[in-house]
């Protein structure tokens, strides 16, 4: 059996097998893609923040939804990883400056090449 088909051990969770499904657009990490087989779904961004119409988790009613798809998606025997994200303007960050955790190494770059000019203007 290929190593791809093997169950993925990390700390207290196993994901059934090394295949993992991307988010596409919304309402696509749903029980349909873990039958499909994969191991591991992500979901869409999930904002903690309100932003138009964007799903999210910053009331508590939004939180019985996650569930139900977060039960249909452990049902199918796959796992699912929430994409919580906070949706800034670039000009919220400037303002914010760094966003990181305080024990984050400072010498790891972001990948966004806007966040390496605002780094350099410091």
């Amino acid at each position: 059996m290929s190593a791809l088909f093997t169950p993925l051990k990390r700390g207290s969770t196993t994901i059934p097998n090394r295949l993992g499904m991307s988010a596409l657009t919304l309402n696509r990490s749903t029980k349909t893609r873990a039958n499909g087989g994969a191991g591991l779904i992500v979901s869409e961004g999930i904002l903690i923040t309100r932003q138009g119409t964007a799903p999210g988790i910053w009331e508590q009613s939004q939180i019985y939804g996650w569930k139900k798809i977060t039960a249909a998606v452990h049902e199918a025997g796959s796992k699912i990883y929430a994409q919580v994200s906070l949706k800034v303007s670039q000009r919220q960050l400037e303002l914010m400056g760094r966003v990181s955790h305080p024990d984050a190494p400072e010498q790891i770059l972001s990948v966004s090449p806007y966040l390496h000019v605002l780094a350099m203007k410091r």
